[in-house]
């Protein structure tokens, strides 16, 4: 049996009136149905065009998403025009779809932090491997979706803003990730910088290797400035000057550079 669900739906065209059915995805494993994800970071999952008249209905279901090998392997996003009543109903439901699909596979311990929810906005982007996605979703327009992917989805948020760093701009853009992130400094961040380095050193690459780990220690020293903008010091106790910030910013972007150069930055991250 699948684990990704789906139910089929009777439409009615709004323009038309034409009668239409359409499958409608409510679970998808995205390692079972690669393409469907494709659809969601893509921004198509939901759009039905009638075969009548050609017109295109964007439709706003819930979605769980089932990641086996990712964490959180859960990710909820609620519909957009739902009450939090019904978004918490629509959850319990495709999770008992989900556990009775996969059976003795099921783990209760992927729900032992709760379900996290991803709000639809930022869901391109956090299933995307393209940092122009999530580059626009935490520097774009969104800073309250942002926020509340950052309150619910901690783990997911934290993987979105390193694989931003990674790909920000110039040393401006680096600076306002760094500054409305200070989880990058977390053990949590930490966890992610070391598996990363360790998968480089099961590949033997050696480059990668040293990339990662300059990069992680030119973000500490970067973080340490960034934190004070006002009145930054450095490692000796004394004031940085605009100039010696501007420099730390250069060098991470060196190192940034140097580690996006690691095989399957994204996929790992």
């Amino acid at each position: 049996m699948p684990n990704s669900y789906s139910r089929p739906e009777s439409l009615a065209c709004n323009k038309c009136g034409h009668s239409m059915e359409a499958e409608i995805w409510l679970i998808i494993d995205v390692q079972e149905r690669p393409d469907l994800k494709a659809a969601i970071v893509e921004g198509t999952l939901y759009n039905v065009t009638c075969p009548q008249c050609g017109h295109e209905h964007s439709l706003d279901r819930p979605l769980l998403l089932f990641r086996p090998d990712e964490t959180p392997p859960l990710l909820f996003s609620p519909a957009q025009s739902t009450t939090a009543e019904k978004g918490h109903r629509h959850a319990r439901e495709l999770l008992d779809i989900l556990r009775q699909n996969l059976g003795d596979s099921w783990k209760a311990e992927w729900l032992k932090d709760g379900l996290a929810g991803v709000p639809r906005a930022l869901l391109p982007a956090a299933l995307s491997d393209a940092p122009e996605s999530i580059m626009k979703a935490l520097l774009g327009h969104t800073a309250a979706q942002v926020e509340k992917l950052r309150r619910e989805a901690p783990a997911t948020f934290l993987q979105m803003a390193m694989a931003a760093l990674l790909q920000a701009d110039g040393p401006e853009q680096k600076r306002r990730i760094l500054q409305h992130t200070p989880e990058l400094l977390s053990d949590e961040a930490e966890a992610l910088w070391q598996r990363q380095i360790e998968k480089d050193q099961q590949n033997n690459d050696e480059q990668a290797v040293r990339a990662f780990e300059e990069l992680r220690k030119q973000l500490r020293e970067t973080m340490d400035s960034a934190k004070e903008m006002d009145h930054p010091v450095n490692s000796k106790g004394e004031n940085d000057t605009a100039e010696q910030i501007e420099k730390r910013f250069e060098e991470l972007s060196i190192a940034m550079r140097a580690a996006e150069n690691s095989p399957g930055l994204y996929r790992s991250l």
